[in-house]
């Protein structure tokens, strides 16, 4: 069970009968490491072989480099991505941490960062302040812990995150405001309002695997495993109130990435750790699945 939420594994297989692909789309996903909606209001997945869109039953891999992505993150102007470079480049090894101010066509190195590969990143969809979680000591950043910035041209600071306890699984950057960030840990959810220098537990007694806040930053959403895999909204506005939301079966497997459409009120998805996703048009009540275990369905 621990293995199943904690790891993906690469399988291959055909695509179902009745879904459109273009020439270059996947047959199967086999990664999903980033979740998000384009300005377009497609959804978009970056993964083992870099960005895959699907807009009304229809799947395709974007142009540009297939950089095996391990973290990612999707603002309002940019993307962040890191993981490894795509098979055959003449740099191969860690990305370090590269941005795309076009929608993924290219992408242009941090120099300051490159050479490392980072998991976890999170960006404030409107701020642009960007936040991530070191886990090995570098030259760049000399210590373990979550690194961010509220600009891209202000240098990176690590967070003291006092009251912060637990492995990180999850971080995430309210959309306006680039000091309040969520984080979720094996002991449950905490909230920063100081950049991460101190955390308060606002959601405890389960591991988070998924947090997100929704379009307005009123609330945040996460995921949790237990004995189930449950997904929660906390409203920020009304003294942490915690409501829970019917989620499809889910035997073995627990929500691994959310996403808000910015443009459409209502619009959300989930991709679990088994690569199952799930399109919601009103705010989670129902759920429709485009993906069955990496394999897309009609």
């Amino acid at each position: 069970m621990v293995a199943a939420i904690c790891f993906s594994f690469v399988v291959f297989g055909v695509l179902a009968p009745g879904v459109a692909r273009s020439d270059g789309a996947p047959a199967r996903i086999t990664h999903i490491h980033g979740l998000y909606f384009g300005a377009d209001g497609a959804l978009h997945i970056a993964g083992h072989r870099g960005i895959v869109r699907y807009s009304n039953d229809h799947w395709t891999r974007l142009p540009g480099p297939a950089h095996d992505f391990a973290g990612f993150a999707a603002g309002r102007d940019v993307l962040y991505g890191s993981g490894h470079r795509e098979a055959g480049s003449k740099n191969a090894g860690a990305l370090g941490l590269k941005t795309s101010t076009d929608g993924g066509l290219t992408w242009s190195s941090n120099a300051t960062l490159d050479g490392s590969d980072f998991h976890n990143i999170a960006i404030g969809y409107l701020s642009g302040a960007v936040y991530l979680l070191n886990e090995t000591s570098s030259a760049q950043l000399p210590g373990p812990g979550i690194y961010g910035k509220k600009a891209t041209s202000a240098p990176w600071r690590r967070a003291a995150m006092q009251g912060l306890v637990g492995e990180v699984k999850a971080i995430a950057v309210h959309p306006s405001e680039p000091g309040t960030v969520v984080v979720g840990t094996s002991s449950g959810l905490y909230l920063s309002r100081d950049a991460g220098d101190t955390f308060v537990l606002i959601s405890g007694m389960q591991r988070v695997f998924a947090a997100s806040f929704d379009r307005s930053g009123d609330a945040v959403w996460f995921g949790t495993y237990g004995r189930v895999a449950k997904l929660l909204r906390l409203d920020l506005k009304a003294n942490f109130a915690v409501r829970e939301l019917t989620l499809p079966p889910m035997q073995g497997d627990a929500v691994a990435h959310i996403a808000f459409d910015p443009s459409n009120e209502g619009e959300m998805a989930i991709a679990t750790t088994l690569r199952n996703l799930f399109v919601s048009r009103n705010g989670g009540s129902n759920w429709v699945q485009v993906l069955h275990e990496g394999v897309p369905v009609k």
